[in-house]
């Protein structure tokens, strides 16, 4: 009876003309630009699926390319278009890559996958070409854009001023990674700290925006001029294919003396130098000069006297030379206010006097030292150097207190050396006599 029914349901089928619906079409098409990039150029590769029906769910498998960096943009969503004169609901996917070796480079098929379907498009090869260039530092953008933006007191600028510097690399159609890390070039009596180098991205126009971002701290330890050399960046233009240089202008800071007059760039006119508010400020600073240069000339003759009545007692050797060095170092920065020059040559002579292994900062130098005038001068000097309110440091008064502790315990480590006699008898092996 059954198989009377579906063979009667056959035969009207097919003789009434009503034919089994058909396998709807679908299919994937993909597409890259550029075919022949350069090694480490973005290349965006794009994902289209076509079908006919509404698509409730699916996504896109992401490609897994060993031999290039993925980055994924967002999904865009489905749209009604036409393909090969027909309509079509079409759902695109861009990827963006950078291929990391050159010679040919195969992209698997695009997949699309969901509970009701399985779509395989076809694969897609690359041409990648290497560098034009053989350059140590190959750098591959559409754009790239240097810039700076300073922090910095009002002028003119002292000893002990934050001058913080924020230098920006922005490329398009580059990974924040590949941008150099620049390394500023030290200069004498001008510290620079390397605050911090972050790495940022964005994607916009289907392109990758990379960033970074270095900030340095400036930190003049002397007067005079510093000059900041220029920053270049050489880039190979994608869109030109020709080489572009980035370039930022040198820079000169000018730190001015502590107690010195208004710097050369001041909008004060020339003929207010006259005045008796002038006058008086000159001669005050010609006294202020004058009682530091006695003072430094009286430092100097009591540490001469010192060394000479050490010398009387036998207390000869490098070490005292040494020492000798270190305190007329130590003066010249105090003299010139030079704060961090004056922490790293009392640290640096308590690792050479032994008095601890390695003194970590003054504080915890100031924590052994014996007199209550001694600890508070260096925490006065700490103080002077990391507090976020720049106070004037008095630096003879540091001298003045730290100097005769630093000569005594100096010569007592060495009497000290010095007082040990030699054993009495010497231990001959008995190979030694004949």
């Amino acid at each position: 009876m059954v198989k009377t029914l579906v063979y009667c349901l056959f035969w009207a089928l097919l003789l009434t003309g009503v034919a089994a619906p058909a396998e709807e079409p679908i299919f994937i098409e993909s597409s890259v630009e550029p075919a022949d990039p350069y090694v480490q150029q973005q290349v965006s590769y794009r994902l289209r699926l076509y079908r006919k029906s509404h698509l409730q769910r699916g996504h896109f498998v992401d490609p897994e390319i060993p031999d290039a960096l993925v980055r994924l943009v967002e999904s865009s969503p489905a749209v009604a278009v036409t393909n090969r004169g027909e309509r079509y609901e079409m759902l695109e996917q861009r990827y963006l890559l950078f291929p990391q070796r050159s010679g040919p480079l195969q992209i698997p098929p695009g997949v699309f996958s969901s509970r009701e379907l399985f779509v395989q498009g076809e694969a897609v090869s690359l041409d990648v070409r290497p560098p034009p260039l053989a350059a140590a530092n190959w750098l591959v953008v559409a754009g790239l854009e240097l810039t700076e933006h300073w922090e910095t007191p009002e002028q003119p600028w002292r000893i002990g001023d934050h001058l913080k510097r924020t230098l920006v690399i922005e490329g398009n159609a580059i990974t924040g990674a590949q941008l150099p890390d620049l390394q500023p070039l030290p200069d004498d009596g001008l510290e620079i700290q390397k605050l911090a180098s972050r790495v940022e991205e964005s994607i916009g126009n289907n392109t990758l925006v990379g960033r970074r971002v270095l900030e340095l701290l400036y930190l003049p330890e002397r007067v005079g001029s510093f000059y900041l050399p220029p920053i270049e960046i050489s880039w190979w233009d994608s869109t030109a294919d020709r080489l572009q240089l980035s370039r930022l202008p040198g820079r000169e800071l000018v730190i001015s003396p502590s107690t010195g007059s208004q710097a050369s760039g001041s909008t004060t006119p020339l003929q207010q130098i006259d005045t008796p508010q002038a006058a008086e400020m000159a001669t005050s600073q010609r006294l202020l000069s004058g009682l530091m240069g006695a003072a430094a000339v009286s430092v100097l003759v009591l540490l001469f006297y010192i060394f000479r009545r050490a010398l009387r007692r036998g207390l000869v050797g490098l070490r005292r030379l040494l020492v000798f060095y270190y305190l007329i170092r130590l003066l010249v920065a105090c003299l010139d206010g030079s704060r961090r020059r004056a922490q790293r040559l009392i640290l640096s002579w308590a690792a050479f006097a032994r008095i601890v292994e390695e003194p970590a900062s003054l504080i915890s130098l100031a924590r052994i030292s014996p007199a209550p005038l001694i600890r508070q001068a260096l925490r006065d000097l700490d103080q002077s150097i990391y507090s976020t309110i720049q106070a004037p440091w008095r630096g003879m008064v540091l001298f003045k207190t730290v100097a005769p502790w630093m000569i005594g315990r100096s010569f007592a480590r060495a009497q000290a050396r010095d007082s040990r006699l030699p054993p009495l008898w010497r231990t001959i092996p008995p190979s030694a006599i004949k």
